[in-house]
């Protein structure tokens, strides 16, 4: 079994676990409501033949779904965390990669705010919060007992965090309006 050099206070770990489980259920279920369109935003980045972008698609709304349950179980949370943060990072490069390209009309297809939100470069700075928080979720946790508090520090926690990527993404899903108004 892979073990991490780092050791962090279960508490961390779970709070960590916690955002990223949450903000994972609430990237997928905007997607499996409007599949159709979500497939749509697949195929306009154009990284793949329709005929595998489509299916991808279909399947990664699943696939976040089952990560954010691996993140709760704790003797899963280091593999699913390296596999949330593979995903993280595929999708990064495939918002860099069509930037470069100068497409940035492109809806984000992130499904929590930003419905309808084009690409951008501080976009990428939402990904480096959550891979932040996966490298936590990927150390060991010390061992020690938890206590009832510490659950309420992880949904406080983890609330919190959730709150404030939430907030990122609102920030950015207008970022557009909110550079024509400083013109």
């Amino acid at each position: 079994m892979w073990r991490s050099f780092i050791q962090v206070d279960p508490v961390l770990g779970l709070t960590a676990a916690f955002c990223v489980a949450g903000i994972l259920v609430a990237s997928a279920i905007p997607k499996l409501r409007a599949m159709a369109y979500f497939e749509e935003i697949v195929v306009e980045y154009r990284l793949l033949p329709e005929a595998l972008a489509r299916p991808l698609a279909r399947f990664l709304p699943w696939l976040e779904l089952a990560l954010a349950l691996a993140l709760m179980a704790s003797r899963a949370r280091s593999f699913a965390a390296l596999a949330v943060a593979l995903l993280v990072s595929a999708f990064g490069l495939a918002i860099a990669i069509n930037l470069l390209r100068g497409r940035s009309r492109i809806d984000c297809g992130c499904g929590v705010a930003d419905a309808g939100s084009s690409l951008s470069w501080p976009m990428l700075g939402r990904n480096v919060f959550l891979l932040v928080l996966l490298a936590i979720c990927a150390c060991d946790s010390t061992a020690r007992t938890l206590l009832a508090i510490d659950s309420v520090t992880v949904v406080a926690g983890g609330g919190a965090l959730i709150g404030l990527y939430l907030t990122a993404d609102y920030l950015l899903a207008n970022l557009p309006r909110l550079n024509e108004q400083r013109s």
